[in-house]
C-alpha cells in the first residue's frame, strides 16, 4: 500500500490543481481522480513505452488515462518524490530527490494523455532535457518484500 501512497503523493504535488472542497457537512476534499478528471479533456492516445504514444480509434476515458498518468508516476518516483527504493541485499541503491526533468517528463505524459491546468502548463513549458535510464544490468531475481519495490524490483518496473 506504501507505493500506491507514493504515487498518489506524487500526484497531488506535483500535478494535482488546488484541491476543492464539497459542499458536504465535513468538508471534505474530493478525490485525487475527481480533481484531475475535471482537468481532463478526451484524448486519442496511450502510452506505451517511456516517450512511445500510440493513437487509437477510439477516445480514451479519463479513468484510463488517469491510470496511464499514475502508472508514470510510480514508474519514476525516485526522481519524484524523497522515496528511495529499498536497497538489495549487497547491491546498488538509488539517491531519491526530486529532477527537473522528470517533473518536465510527467507533465508532458499528462498533457499527451489529456490532462491541462495551471501546473502541468508552467512545467511544460520549462526547458527539460528527456532523462534517458542508464540502469546496470542485474542477473539477480528481483524479490519485492512489500512496501517499497527493491532496486532489481524498481528496475523490472521500469
Amino acid at each position: 500500500m506504501r507505493y500506491i501512497t507514493i504515487g498518489a503523493k506524487i500526484l497531488e504535488k506535483h500535478i494535482q490543481s488546488k484541491a476543492k472542497r464539497v459542499s458536504t457537512t465535513t468538508g471534505n476534499r474530493v478525490s485525487l481522480f475527481e480533481s484531475l478528471k475535471a482537468d481532463w479533456t478526451s484524448n486519442t492516445q496511450i502510452q506505451t513505452d517511456h516517450a512511445d504514444f500510440r493513437g487509437l480509434a477510439d477516445p480514451t476515458t479519463a479513468e484510463t488515462a488517469y491510470m496511464q498518468l499514475f502508472i508514470a508516476a510510480l514508474r519514476y518516483f525516485p526522481y519524484l518524490s524523497q522515496e528511495a527504493p529499498l536497497q538489495d541485499s549487497g547491491g546498488a541503491s538509488i539517491v531519491a530527490e526530486v529532477k527537473k526533468d522528470y517533473l518536465v517528463l510527467l507533465c508532458r505524459i499528462a498533457k499527451q494523455v489529456g490532462f491541462s491546468n495551471q501546473k502541468i502548463e508552467e512545467l511544460c513549458a520549462m526547458d527539460g532535457a528527456d532523462p534517458r535510464w542508464e540502469l546496470p544490468e542485474t542477473e539477480k531475481p528481483c524479490f519485492w518484500r512489500g512496501g517499497k519495490p527493491s532496486y532489481s524490483a524498481f528496475r523490472e518496473l521500469w
